[in-house]
């Protein structure tokens, strides 16, 4: 009997052992199947174009196309050398998010040394936002990695008691690694500086503001680029929600983060999930208001920071300018601060339900998104069923024209790819060249077009504009009901195809 009970304990150490491990293997398992067989879309055709020549022009692009900062970029383009594949290309952000899970699990044996690390682990590693960007050739994973190691790195050098100088020195080499990432990431910097503030740690806060002086210096090279790339990012933005809807948006943005819904039934079970937390808070705050240490203070003050920085950014900039992979850096911010006041109740068991809480609404949301098993525009669906019926002189006009670039990443017909209203370029970035102003832009656009165009292709992807822009789909529809016969439709995730032949 003393043998069983020993070996039920040493299954149970092995399993507490080896549980962060074994999330990250489901994690890696997950990653790389969706990796693998998923399309991909305009935004990764635009990192496969940006980052399939040298790591100059990977340089050039970033800055003056992709209008981002230019550090993934140039490790994309490093990292493709080694091969050239989409899968490759995306298995970057599937270590960047597989690391991010395992510097999760540190920081929380740190933060909360009676609490299991698998659980927070559990908690980011089956998140949607997790999985969207560890199968995406973006900068959004390596966002949540830079995140995760300035977070270690900001408690063992300025919030532990026994501060790491060597960990302060990581630090502002993080920060400056993060700037050149993204720009938002600079919120995060100046949110553990508030959660400083809060703690009245004056002399790690003098350290902390020398050590961002630096990392301001090093990043003071990019200033010139930044002022033209948000111009060119927020030029077509207009925000006309009142600072209520704006709040009402960055909360909605709080929730889908923390407890992701997206189908009717699951946002109503949110809705009452959410006020049972709501009365929960109020009363762990209350009742246990002398249990406040730093290790609950500073993660709820840094995501709090994060959220009024991105409110702020909404009322300036408008609501579309910050979608949900952009603020990805106030991710593992919420996800902590949620876990500091679960675990500020004292109870191990609420840990445990708050994980399986989180876990449920996140399933749904995963099937329902992959089980089509394309991404948006289903594009090499697309390309297959083109090359499977097209004849040829059947040209192929493409709406709106970024469209071309993943649908000709798996075309090889023997057809012309005609993008409307004109070809892409890729010199800067500008909405507007995706408007279709007059029927003679489609005319044209045949005219240079070899062959008789007694029958052709329209590919559309339901883009229809971008804030305040109108990209005129009406007017392509226009055209095709007056000039030509729909042969044939087929719709497909995210796009449609039609064969038209022209009427006489």
């Amino acid at each position: 009997m003393a043998e069983t009970d020993t070996e039920k304990k040493s299954l149970a150490d092995f399993c507490k052992a080896w549980a962060v491990h074994f999330i990250i293997l489901l994690n890696l398992a997950l990653t790389l199947f969706l990796s693998d067989k998923l399309n991909i879309w305009v935004d990764e055709a635009f990192s496969l174009h940006t980052t399939e020549k040298s790591l100059s022009y990977a340089l050039e692009q970033a800055l003056n196309f992709e209008l981002q900062a230019p550090l993934y970029f140039a490790f994309l383009s490093l990292w493709r050398k080694l091969n050239g594949s989409v899968f490759f290309a995306r298995l970057f952000s599937v270590i960047c998010v597989a690391l991010t899970i395992y510097v999760v699990s540190l920081l929380s044996r740190r933060l909360w040394k009676d609490v299991h690390p698998g659980w927070i682990a559990a908690a980011v590693a089956f998140n949607p936002l997790t999985i969207a960007v560890a199968i995406e050739m973006r900068l959004y994973a390596l966002i949540l990695l830079l995140t995760s190691l300035l977070l270690l790195s900001f408690y063992d050098g300025y919030l532990a008691e026994k501060r790491s100088r060597r960990a302060q020195v990581c630090y502002i080499l993080l920060a400056i690694a993060a700037l050149y990432t993204q720009y938002y990431m600079g919120f995060l910097l100046a949110a553990n500086a508030c959660a400083l503030v809060l703690l009245r740690r004056w002399r790690p806060l003098l350290e902390y503001v020398v050590g961002m002086l630096i990392a301001g210096l090093c990043f003071a090279p990019m200033l010139p680029f930044i002022r033209r790339q948000m111009s060119a990012h927020t030029a077509p933005l207009r925000d006309t929600e009142s600072w209520f809807s704006d709040f009402k948006f960055i909360l909605w943005r709080v929730k889908d983060y923390l407890l992701p819904a997206e189908s009717e039934t699951m946002a109503v079970v949110r809705t009452w999930v959410l006020r049972a937390c709501y009365l929960a808070t109020l009363w762990i705050v209350i009742a246990r208001r002398r249990q406040l240490r730093p290790q609950t203070i500073a993660p709820m003050t840094i995501a709090l920071t994060l959220v009024l920085f991105f409110l702020i950014i909404a009322r300036l900039s408008g609501q579309l300018v910050i979608q949900i992979r952009h603020t990805a850096v106030l991710f593992l911010p919420l996800v902590f601060a949620a876990f500091a006041l679960v675990i500020l109740a004292g109870k191990r068991w609420i840990v445990m339900v708050w994980t399986l809480i989180a876990i449920m609404f996140a399933l749904p949301l995963l099937y329902a998104r992959y089980r089509p098993m394309a991404k948006q525009g289903d594009w090499q669906r697309v390309a297959a069923h083109l090359m499977a019926q097209e004849k040829t002189e059947q040209p192929i006009l493409i709406f709106h024209a970024g469209a071309e670039l993943p649908l000709k990443h798996y075309y090889a017909g023997g057809n012309r790819l005609v993008p409307l209203p004109r070809d892409n370029t890729f010199e800067r970035f500008d909405f507007h060249d995706y408007i279709l102003r007059d029927e003679r832009e489609i005319t044209s656009a045949l005219e240079r077009t070899p062959g008789n165009h007694e029958e052709l292709w329209l590919v559309t992807d339901g883009n229809c504009g971008f804030s305040g822009i109108s990209y005129n789909c009406a007017l392509l529809e226009d055209f095709v009901n007056k000039s030509y016969t729909v042969e044939e439709t087929r719709d497909f995730y995210g796009s449609r195809v039609r064969l038209l032949k022209i009427r006489r």
